[in-house]
């Protein structure tokens, strides 16, 4: 167990050591490390700000609506039970997907660039060019952007998993075994 810690500990260093490096090769071992690392970190404090919100809710109060208001419109207006219910879960779900996206946007920025760099490094270890990687970063960034512009457009979401799994799947191939044109074998981690 410790062995293994320490193997994660070590490729971790070596990918944040090599931030700025986009010309050298990545084991599949430091992508996939980093990569997970990366994910889990962005998703945390999306998460702490869910189950604060939640807890908030359970008390009867909210960070993202005003009870007191959003009860005293739902009174002037006269709403049913029902219509309250689907007013507060339309009104929350806009401001939590907002709130979200902005805490995962902050969350992300500082691995924006290991995270290309590793990419970059990636495709080098298996000898394609790592502007690849800006080709896969380009289109999520328009699926996004789509997203933001159509927000019921459900066929988005399927179409960024697709395209994260197709690149996912493309950055796993075997390494090279010997020196390519981007360097070295990456020395093993330990």
């Amino acid at each position: 167990m410790k062995k293994k810690l320490l193997f994660i500990i070590n490729n971790l260093k070596n990918s944040f050591r090599k931030y700025f490096d986009f010309k050298s090769r990545a084991s599949r071992s430091e992508f996939w490390i980093f990569t997970i690392f990366f994910t889990i970190i962005s998703l945390i404090p999306l998460l702490i700000f869910y189950v604060i919100e939640m807890n908030y809710i359970d008390q009867g109060k909210s960070l993202l609506i005003d009870f007191d208001l959003f009860t005293t419109k739902a009174a002037n207006e006269s709403w049913s039970e029902s219509e309250t219910i689907k007013q507060f879960e339309l009104i929350w779900g806009k401001k939590f997907d907002l709130y979200s996206d902005i805490i995962l946007g902050l969350s992300v920025i500082p691995f924006i660039i290991p995270s290309i760099s590793v990419s970059f490094r990636r495709l080098h270890d298996f000898g394609k060019p790592g502007f690849y990687s800006i080709i896969f970063y380009i289109i999520l960034a328009s699926l996004e952007g789509y997203n933001i512009a159509y927000p019921n457009a459900e066929y988005i979401f399927f179409s960024t998993i697709f395209i994260s799994i197709i690149f996912y799947v493309y950055v796993s191939q075997k390494s090279d075994s010997r020196k390519n044109k981007f360097g070295p074998t990456p020395k093993k981690i330990k």
